[in-house]
């Protein structure tokens, strides 16, 4: 019986992470204490198990202009928790002419910041410059057009 237990919680986790709509990612950023403008607004689908492992497709590559450029690569994974993302791949950071993947996240509540890590450097941000969803721009700084954002489900 705890076999079948299981399998029916599995089942379910996997359809609610499928069907969850992209828009829903934003707010699921919140219940880890993460502003909703940490992903772009070109999310197609994301999916998030139990033990926080999580995957965010995007239709097409993008970039985020903020103090400093930023990178989101199709598939976006890693780990979330309460104050923490672990284990990120898919993000990079360009400071001066290089760029740096974006290994892991830490949100502080009380100084209102995120403190984002590349294995070599970290630099703290203002939790504040990602409150609003940015929108998703091609090398260029050209906001991407919309039919880009969107994946067809034909």
């Amino acid at each position: 019986m705890a076999i079948s237990r299981q399998f029916v919680t599995a089942a379910v986790l996997l359809f609610v992470s499928s069907a969850a709509t992209a828009s829903a990612v934003h707010d699921e950023l919140a219940k880890f204490l993460f502003p909703r403008g940490l992903l772009p607004d070109s999310v197609a689908s994301y999916s998030i198990d139990g033990n926080g492992n999580f995957k965010v497709l995007l239709p097409s590559p993008c970039y985020v202009q903020l103090s400093d450029l930023i990178y989101y690569d199709t598939t976006i994974k890693g780990r979330i928790s309460y104050g923490l993302i672990s284990d990120l791949s898919g993000v990079e950071m360009r400071k001066f002419f290089i760029w740096a993947q974006i290994t892991s996240i830490s949100a502080n509540k009380e100084r209102g910041t995120l403190d984002f890590y590349t294995g070599l450097i970290s630099e703290r941000l203002s939790a504040s410059m990602f409150a609003e969803i940015p929108h998703c721009k091609n090398g260029y700084g050209e906001i991407l057009p919309e039919d880009a954002l969107h994946i067809s489900e034909d």
